[in-house]
């Protein structure tokens, strides 16, 4: 009995409250003073994202592009890990100490753990905030790009659904498709024709990045898939980690809007719009199909939501039967994925951008179609 006191004392000399009282409050003032400062100047939050995060991105993109596997993935299960360690021990010092009746033990090495914590959600939302929430609060690609921006009418929804449809069918002429007539990357080299396809783009976009790391595939895709993600940015490692189980069309499209986020472009319409110009102007026939195909779903769906019923099937009549069953494969691999789960990571993905304050929350995505109209708006019009 003695002993256990003993240790116990020993536990409480480890525990500081005043030391991490300190530190905490250093962390919030510090997470709240970056808030600021960028949600109430653009300028601010512009400046930063196009001269400070290029620079992190490049160093710690070159440090965990050493590694051929997702980090961030290792990260997750390693957190969930620690987690699950706390809690058991938790529950070993709980019973413990009702067994001695010495209550000291355990409610300090609570404490210790719920400050240690507190400590490492701060550090998480300050990483957080500089390489990934302050984005969403400088100017846009296509103010940067001066592409402007007006109301289209239907009539130039259906023109530029027709315009997509003509460059699919082009696109689809060049592809490899596998023994069941399905396109397929094999033979592509994912990586390289990614990072090329996003560099391409600086030389008509001067203020694109020139540094992009490689794109990292997840071990647990298909686990993944349950979510009804295709891939993500992490702000903690830099890296643009996309789902490797989903159909060889969405990948290519996938890897450079991630590649986008990780360029600074953080708002998911923009990101799918650069994803689009960089494949379309890939030097790869799989890339260009990709992401041509990939823009053209959105715009169908506003089409479908826009016109009646024989309208809309006279417009896709005049898809490509390629496209037609590699589309249909897209969907067939998606609805064996159907679940809570998907549903329930699509509110907490919309929560978490409205928090960031984009309003249109998941909405974003398909809002391409308008960015899309404003890119081709001279050819629209007339």
């Amino acid at each position: 009995m003695k002993k256990n006191r003993d240790n116990n004392k020993k536990e409480l000399r480890y525990v500081n409250i005043r030391r991490y009282i300190i530190i905490i409050a250093a962390l919030a003032l510090l997470l709240l003073t970056v808030n600021i400062m960028f949600r109430v100047s653009k300028v601010f939050a512009h400046t930063y994202s196009t001269t400070v995060y290029p620079a992190v991105v490049k160093v710690f993109g070159t440090v965990f592009s050493i590694v051929p596997f997702s980090v961030i993935e290792v990260l997750i299960y390693a957190a969930a890990a620690t987690v699950l360690y706390c809690i058991v021990r938790l529950v070993i010092s709980f019973v413990q100490s009702r067994k001695l009746k010495i209550w000291n033990f355990f409610t300090y090495r609570l404490k210790k753990y719920l400050l240690n914590l507190a400590c490492i959600v701060l550090v998480c939302l300050i990483i957080l905030s500089l390489n990934c929430t302050i984005l969403y609060h400088r100017l846009t690609f296509c103010v940067c790009a001066n592409i402007k921006s007006r109301s289209h009418t239907t009539e130039e929804l259906a023109a530029l659904c027709e315009l997509l449809i003509e460059e699919v069918n082009g696109f689809a002429e060049e592809i490899k498709t596998d023994e069941n007539g399905i396109f397929t990357l094999e033979g592509v080299d994912l990586n390289s024709a990614a990072i090329d396809a996003m560099l391409k783009l600086k030389t008509e976009y001067p203020f694109m990045p020139s540094y992009y790391p490689r794109p990292k595939p997840i071990a647990m895709s298909k686990t993944m898939s349950y979510t009804n993600m295709t891939g993500f940015y992490s702000p903690y490692t830099i890296e643009a980690n996309y789902n490797k189980d989903i159909t060889d069309m969405e990948i290519p499209y996938t890897v450079c809007h991630e590649l986008a986020h990780m360029g600074g472009f953080i708002h998911e319409d923009e990101a799918n719009f650069i994803a689009y110009l960089a494949c379309v102007k890939s030097d790869s026939a799989a890339f260009r199909y990709s992401g041509s195909v990939n823009a053209l779903i959105p715009v169908l769906n506003a089409c479908y939501d826009n016109f009646s019923r024989e309208r809309y099937y006279e417009i896709i009549s005049k898809l490509n039967e390629q496209t037609i069953a590699d589309l249909n494969f897209q969907s067939r691999y998606w609805a064996q994925f159907e679940s809570k789960v998907g549903e329930i990571t699509s509110s907490m993905n919309d929560t978490y951008i409205k928090l960031n304050g984009d309003s249109e929350g998941e909405k974003r995505y398909g809002m391409v179609t308008d960015l899309l109209l404003d890119y081709f708006d001279d050819i629209l019009s007339n």
